[in-house]
């Protein structure tokens, strides 16, 4: 019988593994992969629809606060301004434009009669494309409205939710209804109201 010797001690014979073993654990760690690459990808786009969903009604909410304090300083609001009338305050309807509603503001002047000045607001575009744009007086730090100038720039207020714009029969008050549509996404309402001025 031999004797091993010390330079070169006998080894038990290793066993490695197998192709199939080695088949099968690659197999199993794709699958893993593919199911947490599933599961993280459904968590971003759910994140970016409720992301979007709360800058949409964040901006509503914006929005709706700045009418209801601008209609609530007029005297009429009308859905049927005439376009000679928008370019004699100033405004110009864009190409593909539309027009929501125009608001009749009584303002203070320097001889301290005051006189009348229509705020329009349209829209432009469609879908998730639409922009709202407010044309009228200027609004001073103070919060009024500049009646010294004639020349109006068209200020967006909202880009992204589409909107119709309904004006009750005694022309004192708007309801706007934004028509939204998409993941966790609900549809908003408002109803502002004009101070009716003797």
């Amino acid at each position: 019988m031999p004797v091993p010797s010390a330079r070169h001690p006998q080894r038990a014979p290793s066993r490695g593994y197998t192709l199939l073993e080695l088949l099968i654990v690659v197999v199993l760690g794709g699958l893993v992969l593919a199911a947490i690459t599933t599961v993280i990808t459904s968590q971003v786009r759910l994140s970016r629809a409720q992301l979007l969903a709360q800058q949409r009604r964040s901006d509503w909410s914006r929005f709706t606060y700045f009418l209801a304090n601008e209609v609530g300083e007029g005297r009429l609001v009308r859905t049927d301004t005439p376009a000679p009338t928008l370019t004699a305050d100033g405004c110009t309807l864009p190409s593909g434009g539309a027009l929501l509603f125009s608001v009749s503001v009584p303002i203070a002047t320097d001889t301290g009669n005051p006189e009348e000045r229509n705020v329009h607001f349209y829209t432009t575009g469609t879908g998730t494309n639409t922009a709202i744009f407010r044309c009228g007086p200027p609004i001073q730090t103070s919060g009024r409205l500049n009646s010294a100038t004639t020349t109006f720039t068209p200020a967006r207020l909202l880009a992204g939710i589409p909107i119709t714009a309904a004006v009750d029969a005694n022309n004192v008050s708007v309801t706007l209804t934004p028509s939204i549509t998409g993941a966790n996404i609900v549809p908003f309402a408002v109803r502002t109201r004009s101070i009716l001025i003797p």
